[in-house]
């Protein structure tokens, strides 16, 4: 890995929940393991006026936080982040699934319906727009999607149908990446809920540190390299009893739980691998999708 050579002042840039503030907000516990951070800055992304780096220390890096903290974010600042037609395809359910036809990725990850005539039971309805589990329905038959459609929460909102993969562990992958590969990673197996196998942000679940296998890490590479992808992400998955990765979303951003407490020393290594590159001179490339 690069090592920055130079002191850095940070700029998190957007705020999403609490949790993520005191992680990563001034005197948080996880600069005191990065030494080459010698300031950070919260930003709202509110802020009017935006901020410039004619504000900030030479060499200031960026952060940001959530999907539209990186379409709004500010320019002109050192930063490690995915190109914003990237967000939109990862940020998008449907976007993903045609990314994922287009480059024959359907082997890896769960089989998307083209209608309810086609859809096996049990299966999921998945609005498009949404993540961290919001918006997503257990469906065990037609006349459960009927019922599940005609809620007001999903009147006129874009759908999807995919296979329901019953495999009961939850793996993520927060990884920090250049060109489409993997240069920092860590792994987290999360227990089912009871009661729920979908997976759903603000839960607590039993998890514990996982070391994926070589072919997983590969496997997983394989969605992120046609993007070119740089920058944090965090991927979620299952592992199919054959033994290969079924990937469920690719998040382009920082994940929850490295923001807990107990993960500090797995946060510090994704943020010094995100100082590390984004303080190098190295002109990133960007890849046709």
């Amino acid at each position: 890995m690069l090592s920055p050579t130079r002191a850095v002042h940070l700029i998190i840039y957007g705020i999403h929940v609490p949790e993520w503030t005191a992680a990563l907000g001034p005197g948080a516990p996880v600069w005191s393991e990065i030494p080459d951070a010698t300031g950070v800055t919260i930003v709202p992304a509110d802020r009017d006026p935006p901020p410039s780096p004619d504000d900030f220390p030479d060499g200031t890096l960026l952060i940001p936080l959530m999907e539209p903290h990186i379409r709004s974010r500010p320019r002109g600042f050192r930063e490690l982040v995915p190109d914003i037609r990237v967000v939109d395809i990862l940020a998008d359910k449907r976007a993903f699934s045609d990314y994922m036809r287009a480059h024959a990725l359907q082997q890896f990850a769960p089989h998307t319906y083209d209608s309810p005539d086609d859809a096996t039971f049990p299966c999921l309805v998945k609005r498009t727009n949404l993540n961290a589990g919001a918006g997503i329905v257990l469906l065990h038959d037609r006349a459960h999607l009927g019922k599940t459609l005609a809620a007001p929460a999903w009147r006129g909102v874009d759908f999807i149908l995919q296979e329901f993969v019953a495999c009961p562990t939850d793996y993520v992958t927060h990884a920090v990446c250049r060109g489409g590969t993997m240069i920092w990673d860590c792994t987290f197996a999360h227990a089912p809920f009871e009661g729920d196998p979908i997976r759903r942000g603000g839960r607590k679940q039993a998890s514990s540190v996982f070391h994926p296998p070589a072919h997983i890490r590969a496997q997983i590479e394989c969605f992120l390299r046609p993007l070119g992808y740089n920058g944090p992400c965090c991927i979620d998955y299952k592992i199919r009893p054959d033994g290969n990765v079924c990937v469920l979303e690719i998040n382009p951003r920082l994940g929850g739980s490295l923001m807990k407490p107990h993960n500090v020393s797995h946060l510090a290594g994704l943020l010094r691998c995100i100082i590390a590159n984004a303080m190098h001179d190295a002109k990133l490339e960007l890849a046709e999708v």
